[in-house]
């Protein structure tokens, strides 16, 4: 996965596979970006080609893309999306108050995003 940041208001969000639509679409609506490119196909190398990103429910109900079409782990775009949304919430200096990823410590902060 790639993410970019262009002039604090377009966020870019790579894959190397083709994402379902729903992703697309829940990326869009929890970006805190005014306006968020979800890219398909893209090269990077190193990472195995999984073909589809299914959303959990269509991976539970099986059919083309969901099932033998796809290397993924079931929850793979869930987690690729909110990793995204975390990153450039960070870049755009918006994260205060969430946890920052250090297991070792607790986490007293504000639960709200500026």
């Amino acid at each position: 996965m790639g993410i970019g940041l262009i002039n604090q208001q377009i966020g870019i969000v790579a894959t190397s596979a083709d994402p379902f639509v729903e992703h697309q679409i829940r990326l869009q609506d929890q970006s805190p970006c005014r306006t968020t490119f979800f890219i398909a196909h893209s090269s990077i190398l190193g990472v195995t080609y999984a073909r589809y990103l299914p959303t959990i429910r269509a991976a539970v109900e099986g059919g083309y893309g969901a099932d033998y079409a796809t290397s993924a782990e079931v929850g793979a775009c869930e987690r690729l999306i909110d990793r995204a949304v975390v990153r450039l919430l960070e870049w755009q200096g918006r994260r205060d108050g969430c946890p920052h990823g250090d297991r070792r410590s607790s986490w007293g902060g504000r639960r709200s995003w500026k």
